[in-house]
């Protein structure tokens, strides 16, 4: 039993459990928020993402890939992603305890311009984080259900077996990220089903979040407060292609 998320899962909702986004919108890029921040239009933001592109994960890996690295071309849109967030000042980044997220964190801000860069890692955020209560039992039903189905489930807000209820957790989640803890402008780099289960609990409709419509690579929600509270964004890399299915 992962007693660390029960207990931090508790501590954050008696922060609040009200929706807490007073606008929520479609697609944004990086480059874009970049542009309003330093217009003065958002005075913080929040990027919660998926690590870059990593190798598949085995079907049968206890730790979901824990030790994955990133492939050549994952390197490659961590650079891109950190020259367009130039624009965002004084940007400080955490990751799952996981290599690949941080990895992804290290050669964001690499290419963002901070030489030896330093990630904080934050458990929260992680594999054994604020979502899942028993990893053994996860995996479990990773291994007889499939991930497809239950990332399906999970992000519909279905009881998985593992998994904290959906709603408390992306709720929990939410005050950790704008509470006191954290401050400033900042990347924090996780996974695809935390993200994806915060993105369709805390907005009206989910955007439509499936499998089918996933979080892709260096995806996920672009928290902004702005001069009326906070909003929420789809940020990704690129518009154009903002499109991603689930790979395992």
């Amino acid at each position: 039993m992962n007693l660390f998320a029960i207990k931090r899962v508790d501590e954050l909702l008696k922060q609040g459990t009200k929706k807490p986004f007073c606008h929520v919108s479609e697609f944004v890029d990086f480059a874009e928020l970049g542009e309003r921040t330093k217009s003065g239009e958002i005075k913080r933001v929040i990027l919660y993402v998926r690590h870059s592109e990593r190798p598949p994960i085995e079907v049968d890996d206890p730790t979901f890939g824990a030790n994955l690295g990133l492939t050549e071309d994952g390197v490659k849109l961590c650079k891109e992603v950190g020259a367009a967030l130039r624009d965002i000042p004084n940007l400080q980044a955490y990751a799952s305890p996981a290599r690949r997220t941080i990895l992804t964190a290290e050669e964001i801000l690499s290419a963002y311009g901070i030489e030896n860069p330093n990630v904080a890692e934050s458990k929260e955020i992680g594999l054994a984080g604020l979502y899942t209560s028993n990893s053994k039992i996860l995996h479990e039903s990773y291994f007889k259900r499939g991930s497809v189905e239950v990332n399906d489930a999970y992000n519909n807000g279905d009881a998985v077996a593992g998994y904290i209820p959906r709603d408390d957790a992306a709720m929990a989640m939410f005050n950790y990220l704008v509470g006191p803890e954290l401050k400033g402008n900042l990347l924090m780099v996780s996974h695809d089903v935390f993200i994806a289960a915060f993105m369709s609990s805390l907005s009206n409709d989910g955007w439509g979040l499936s499998t089918k419509n996933w979080v892709g690579f260096i995806q996920g929600a672009a928290l902004t407060l702005e001069f009326d509270g906070w909003h929420m964004y789809r940020v990704v890399p690129n518009k154009v292609a903002a499109q991603s299915i689930f790979i395992q």
